[in-house]
């Protein structure tokens, strides 16, 4: 299937199309109300666009970080599929504004942030699950933002230079997500991630790769 640029469809192209149909199902007998409703809809999908034209992440990686934000666990289906589910019973126009606040979080406090702290990371592999985690944080509001995310830093260096693949991280990657939608005290977060640590002697291996 063609999108109206002669392109195939992408997931984002998917999800607009759904997003607008709940528009016109739920207005379906009052045509004017449809209409502002959709022209609303498009100007914030016009917003969303734009911010993700001016970072390097495609609009299908931001919405399987959004997806992970959703659900806080590891997704079962399609990036399609999944946010049907999730997505099916909210209103579109309320849907498209927190998509939008969460690519300007993703913007203005990560990609375009002049922040040491946020420069570490950039180094780090496993991109999807650091900057899903990180978003997760600030759109959650979560209260100690900055000592989380030196918490998860060291987690994922560590991780990193004890030479573990996602498939080490995958799972407490989307832990993250549900303690911190949870409220989880930090403290609480840093001893569940010590015994990962020590489970896993993720501490000792570096060191011995070092040496």
């Amino acid at each position: 299937m063609l999108n109206d640029r002669g392109l195939y469809l992408t997931n984002s192209d998917l999800i607009k199309s759904f997003l607008i149909g709940k528009i016109q199902i739920k207005n379906e007998n009052d045509k004017k109300l449809r209409k502002q409703k959709k022209d609303h809809f498009m100007d914030d999908w016009k917003v969303f666009e734009n911010h993700a034209n001016h970072t390097e992440i495609s609009m299908n990686d931001l919405f399987v970080m959004y997806k992970y934000y959703l659900l806080a666990q590891n997704p079962k289906k399609s990036l399609y599929d999944d946010l049907v589910i999730k997505l099916k019973d909210k209103d579109p126009n309320n849907v498209i504004v927190d998509i939008k606040e969460f690519l300007t979080n993703y913007k203005t406090k990560l990609y375009d942030k002049d922040d040491k702290l946020i420069y570490s990371f950039w180094y780090l592999r496993w991109g999807m699950y650091w900057k899903g985690i990180l978003l997760t944080a600030l759109t959650e509001n979560y209260s100690k933002h900055q000592e989380f995310a030196k918490v998860l830093r060291r987690y994922y260096y560590l991780n990193w230079i004890a030479r573990f693949t996602l498939t080490k991280i995958k799972q407490t990657s989307f832990n993250h997500i549900k303690w911190i939608k949870e409220k989880k005290l930090l403290t609480e977060i840093e001893n569940e991630l010590n015994k990962n640590l020590i489970q896993n002697s993720t501490v000792n291996r570096p060191v011995d790769n070092l040496n």
